[in-house]
């Protein structure tokens, strides 16, 4: 599993606005984002677009992870565009090391999710597809999981504003951010 970045950008759930995820990634890149994780529902090459050749304030690149959401039709044509963008496609689970946690993803969508995290041991899991912000902790038989939503960048089911999340992490700190 790779490590990744210890300030990890969350977002999903733009399905084809490539501007509103273009306001994402530049709010997320300016409160320090050094990775980001895309939680499925692209539903447009044009949202990929926006998440490719992206640099830190450092100008150090910025990785990218992604996994195919419900409502992203040609997974195959997905993953073929992401990888010809440099992104990292993840077959849901996604599983990520940061700063000794572990970290498993997917769209939420799927319906072993929750035990494919218990069985990795999870320290997290990152999710979209309810469009909804969540931060919560969970039980379960090898201790407690936080499940984290960012919201969605298009179509908040929750009574806010379109947001994405940071994650930064030793500390576990999230910041839900309002989009425009």
């Amino acid at each position: 599993m790779p490590t990744s970045p210890t300030h990890l950008g969350l977002l999903s759930d733009a399905h084809g606005n490539a501007p509103a995820t273009r306001q994402a990634v530049a709010q997320l890149l300016r409160q320090g984002a050094t990775c980001l994780i895309y939680l499925g529902d692209a539903c447009d090459d044009r949202v990929l677009d926006e998440l490719a050749g992206l640099q830190t304030a450092g100008a150090k690149p910025v990785p990218v992870h992604l996994v195919a959401g419900n409502c992203d039709r040609d997974i195959p044509a997905l993953r073929r565009y992401a990888q010809y963008l440099e992104l990292t496609f993840h077959t849901a689970p996604g599983v990520l090391k940061a700063a000794g946690q572990t970290l498993v993803f997917g769209h939420g969508h799927e319906s072993d999710l929750w035990k494919k995290a218990c069985a990795f041991g999870a320290d997290f899991l990152l999710h979209g597809h309810t469009h909804a912000r969540e931060d919560a902790l969970r039980q379960h038989a090898k201790g407690r999981m936080r499940i984290l939503c960012p919201g969605a960048v298009t179509g908040p089911r929750d009574g806010l504003p379109p947001a994405c999340a940071l994650l930064r992490l030793p500390e576990g700190t999230v910041e839900f951010m309002d989009l425009e």
